[in-house]
């Protein structure tokens, strides 16, 4: 089974979309707990997506060269920063957690849920799906199209400035779908 840095990184990517390099690059410091209270009493922590990390290239900007932010559940972003050393996800051979290490550890994750390599192949299932997958869970629970833009980093500049100003209150909104995620016994707003 993989270890718990490898479940914490396949969580964080389902409730954030966040690519796997953007997962690989995360600072401690991009991540503030205790961000906000959301309406039902759930406290929030921000994570700043500002970089990835690239195979050749080390360290650089995002895809889209925009940094965007999403909101999580405070318990999550203390989980983060339990393990964390330099990086929220070190590796235990290098400064940064191997991309071949998270998919391996993904692909374990599948087999221990009944889904093999067969399986994982038809389906076409990667660490990638995860962005797909909690894309599609945003759209299912009817958040706008602006608002999966602005938390999966798909906009243009015309698009991040026309709902800058509304970024907090969709962000909020948009972590619903992340704490049903976690809780799917609770159910969402």
């Amino acid at each position: 089974m993989p270890g718990d840095k490898v479940a914490l990184a396949v969580k964080l990517a389902l409730v954030t979309g966040m690519r796997l390099n953007e997962i690989r690059a995360l600072d401690p410091g991009d991540i503030t707990t205790g961000y906000l209270m959301r309406e039902d009493g759930t406290m929030l922590a921000h994570i700043a997506i500002e970089h990835s990390l690239a195979p050749y290239s080390g360290v650089k900007s995002t895809k889209n060269r925009k940094g965007r932010q999403v909101l999580i559940e405070d318990a999550l972003a203390h989980e983060l920063l339990a393990v964390s050393g330099r990086h929220v996800f070190s590796g235990d051979k290098s400064e940064y957690i191997s991309p071949v290490e998270l998919r391996k550890g993904f692909y374990a994750l599948l087999e221990g849920i009944g889904i093999g390599e067969e399986e994982r192949k038809r389906r076409n299932l990667s660490f990638h799906s995860l962005r797909h997958g909690y894309n599609t869970m945003l759209f299912d629970s009817r958040q706008s199209d602006e608002t999966r833009m602005l938390v999966l980093g798909h906009s243009s500049l015309r698009v991040n400035e026309r709902y800058l100003h509304e970024s907090t209150s969709r962000l909020v909104d948009a972590s619903l779908v992340s704490s049903a995620l976690l809780h799917p016994s609770v159910p969402s707003a």
